[in-house]
């Protein structure tokens, strides 16, 4: 065998080693991106909630407080000897609706934080998938292209040396 033979055939093998490389390669950037974007989902998760967290003690502390001025509202009215038709009762009964109205919003507002969360977390799911995805095609391309110049050199060293 000529030494142009042996160097083709290597050539081959290099194309080919090379293919193989970059198919790997690409497989391994698509898993780092894929780790990362889990990685930044669940800080993403962490921080919404904590954000719930602190909401829903602030509701907690309004709910003490709120119970608190009932009771002072309660203890003042008695005193006086409130009547329905009075103003002191009708302030205690429209002061409790809007109690309940700040409760149920910082219920909302902590729902809405962890959705945040939850939905920020999937979009970065879904684009490392995504590009994940393409970097797994590129490498695959890439092989293809490889492999096809491994081919085209074979062909060129049988064609060059009658094989």
């Amino acid at each position: 065998m000529s030494l142009g033979v042996v160097l083709g055939i290597a050539n081959i093998g290099l194309s080919l080693s090379a293919a193989s490389k970059a198919k790997k390669a690409a497989r391994k950037a698509a898993q780092a991106r894929m780790a990362m974007a889990r990685y930044n989902a669940n800080i993403a998760r962490e921080e919404a909630k904590a954000k719930s967290e602190v909401i829903e003690y602030e509701a907690e502390q309004l709910t003490l407080t709120q119970r608190e001025l009932q009771s002072n509202q309660r203890a003042s009215v008695s005193m006086r000897g409130g009547t329905l038709a009075g103003s002191d009762l009708v302030v205690i009964l429209n002061e409790r609706a809007k109690m309940q109205m700040d409760n149920l919003e910082l219920q909302r507002q902590s729902d809405q934080a962890k959705l945040a969360g939850e939905k920020e977390a999937e979009g970065m799911l879904k684009g490392a998938k995504l590009g994940a995805q393409v970097d797994r095609a590129k490498g695959k391309a890439q092989a293809g292209a490889l492999v096809a110049q491994a081919v085209g050199q074979a062909a060129n060293v049988a064609a060059k040396y009658d094989l």
